[in-house]
């Protein structure tokens, strides 16, 4: 299978590209940020290559700079209220900037990353923490959910993708594929399918009312065609075996 980049059915995507992308249209969009936010805006040359170069590391095929800079593009459409939204745009910057697929505890260590560099920033530390609680929530543990407006924001902007235009969504599930390389197999679709089950179960998938009305009936019936397509068979398959053991 070839990259993302590569497939047929990848599209370039308009409305997102007005979100900037470029080294300097970002290093000024997270100084002005951390201006909001109270912090010493001028240190953001000091954060901010780090950051890109995570977010542009090898091997990300969907969690790379286009999905920050699509998470960016959903938070502006949002328009939440100002607190909240610089508290969630400052989590959105760090959400995946550790990702190592299959690892569990690459929220935790985004989350630190955040706090480490709003220290040197001298954001206020009740603003730094409030955005770590954001990444934290972004690990989409069963059972957990996000606490507060912001942290709401965060994951419903986070899980925008499966509500998206049926390419864009698919461009989606073959990176996410494609980024766990040598951990594919029956095991992955078992456990990916088991995710997009529990997201399909839950009342909402999204807490906003802004991402409920845009997302939320494309993002099922996205998922309710993926499960049923062949990709999925080995998932349907043993949920068929469990039932028969319960």
């Amino acid at each position: 299978m070839g990259s993302t980049e590569e497939r047929i059915f990848r599209v370039w995507h308009a409305a997102a590209a007005s979100s900037p992308r470029d080294d300097a249209a970002l290093g000024t969009r997270f100084a002005a940020l951390v201006g909001r936010l109270g912090g010493l805006a001028p240190r953001a040359d000091d954060v901010v290559p780090p950051l890109l170069a995570a977010w542009s590391a090898g091997g990300r095929r969907y969690h790379d700079r286009e999905h920050l800079a699509e998470c960016l593009h959903e938070l502006d459409g949002a328009r939440a209220e100002p607190g909240i939204a610089d508290i969630a745009e400052l989590a959105l910057w760090y959400h995946d900037a550790i990702y190592e697929p299959g690892s569990p505890d690459c929220e935790a260590r985004s989350a630190d990353w955040l706090l480490r560099d709003a220290t040197l920033q001298a954001i206020p530390h009740d603003r730094a923490l409030a955005a770590a609680a954001c990444v934290r929530a972004t690990a989409h543990l069963a059972g957990a959910a996000p606490s507060g407006p912001a942290s709401e924001l965060v994951v419903d902007i986070d899980l925008a993708i499966l509500g998206r235009d049926v390419l864009r969504f698919m461009e989606f599930e073959y990176a996410i594929e494609e980024e766990y390389g040598g951990k594919r197999g029956a095991w992955y679709f078992l456990a990916r399918g088991r995710f997009l089950a529990a997201v399909l179960a839950s009342p909402a998938i999204f807490r906003t009312d802004h991402f409920r009305e845009h997302y939320e009936q494309r993002a099922r019936d996205n998922i309710a065609a993926l499960l049923a397509s062949p990709r999925y068979r080995a998932h349907r398959w043993f949920g068929r075996v469990a039932r028969c053991f319960l």
